[in-house]
């Protein structure tokens, strides 16, 4: 059975099979997903895909295919 699990009523998220790939959704019209760790104590989100499939690591608002927040002061962004 490949129909996956599903969290949630109003707000689902779902993880399941399509064709050989997981597949992580998130249904509702401009969510992104969130990838968090525990920093002692901490939690912090390491990796955020919005729902313009931009790729933030360590950036929680990514404006580019890929934003990597390298330092506090330091953004490198790559289209």
């Amino acid at each position: 059975n490949n129909s996956g699990v599903v969290i949630g009523s109003s707000l689902p998220l779902s993880i399941g099979i399509e064709g050989e790939a997981a597949a992580f959704t998130h249904k509702p019209t401009g969510s992104n997903v969130d990838f968090r760790v525990n920093d002692n104590g901490t939690v912090k989100t390491a990796v955020r895909i919005n729902s313009d499939t931009n790729v933030g690591i360590n950036n929680s608002s990514p404006d580019e295919s890929l934003a990597i927040a390298l330092t506090n002061l330091l953004t490198k962004s790559f289209p």
